[in-house]
């Protein structure tokens, strides 16, 4: 009995192509991977090759390996470059909108992928953006400490929130209606009915949750503070400033402690010039 048996093999066919971007330190690529299915080295009939096409940022030095082929077929392009990030955040490439939607909604809503991370900001093909001459700013978000730079590593206005627990905006520490009149008159700050809690009369001063509130303590105000580009950096470079050697991060980026002292100092809001802290509290 004579049994013959067909050789199924593939084949790939790799091309990559790659541009110089507005960041210092890295390309966009475009990476095309063909494959082919062969029976006994010779093609299929009927099945036609398979095309992928991927995009995205890396570093030169990656690039100029997956180019030599120094990559095998099977992993993934560079990417890592663009995930891990140069300074440990992840990179993007993405449209203006995305600043806004950072400015506005941060990452405070359970639902800000909808807001900043999408289709209208996000640029998932930076190779084609870059060809078609389409605006395309690169930022570095850093998850771990929810702050956002730009390409020449200085920080982007992200909205931070404030209350009872986040700034201590209660009635122990401040004049709640000072407050709520100073905020009122400003185009950064977004103030919510009732402290940000789910009941009350609408008003912006809500009370605290039973099982948070003590003596003294019983009320609050919530907010959001939009940083305009020059206020943020004013408060990121005084942030800078101070020590932060018990931090569990000493070397990484001021956290939300540094940059809530920083702002009081600078009194960005005028809070303190209008005596909306409760003078037992201002030391």
């Amino acid at each position: 009995m004579t049994t013959n048996r067909a050789i199924i093999s593939h084949r790939e066919e790799i091309t990559v192509e790659h541009l110089p971007t507005g960041h210092p330190k890295l390309s966009a690529y475009r990476l095309t991977r063909t494959t082919a299915r062969f029976r006994n080295a010779k093609p299929i009939k009927g099945v036609e090759p398979t095309t992928t096409v991927t995009e995205g940022l890396a570093l030169p030095a990656d690039i100029r390996k997956l180019v030599g082929g120094k990559f095998a077929l099977g992993e993934d392009p560079p990417g890592p470059a663009m995930r891990r990030g140069l300074y440990g955040g992840v990179i993007m490439a993405v449209r203006p909108a995305f600043l806004e939607g950072l400015r506005q909604i941060g990452w405070l809503a359970e639902n800000y992928d909808a807001g900043v991370y999408d289709a209208a900001t996000v640029v998932s093909k930076p190779l084609t953006a870059i060809e078609n001459d389409e605006p395309v700013i690169y930022v570095e978000v850093d998850h771990s400490c929810h702050l956002a730079f730009d390409a020449e590593r200085r920080p982007l206005p992200v909205a931070c929130l404030f209350n009872y627990i986040e700034g201590n905006f209660d009635n122990g520490t401040f004049d709640l209606d000072k407050v709520v009149e100073v905020l009122s008159t400003r185009d950064d700050v977004t103030l919510h009915p009732n402290g940000g809690e789910r009941w009350g009369d609408g008003s912006y001063i809500g009370m605290i949750p039973g099982y948070n509130a003590e003596p003294g303590r019983t009320h609050c105000v919530q907010f959001i503070w939009h940083p305009t580009v020059e206020d943020y950096r004013k408060v990121y470079a005084l942030a800078e400033t101070y020590d932060r050697s018990d931090s569990h991060d000493p070397d990484g980026s001021p956290g939300k402690w540094e940059q809530d002292r920083a702002i009081r100092e600078l009194d960005i809001w005028g809070l303190e010039a209008a005596g909306a802290r409760h003078p037992e509290e201002a030391g």
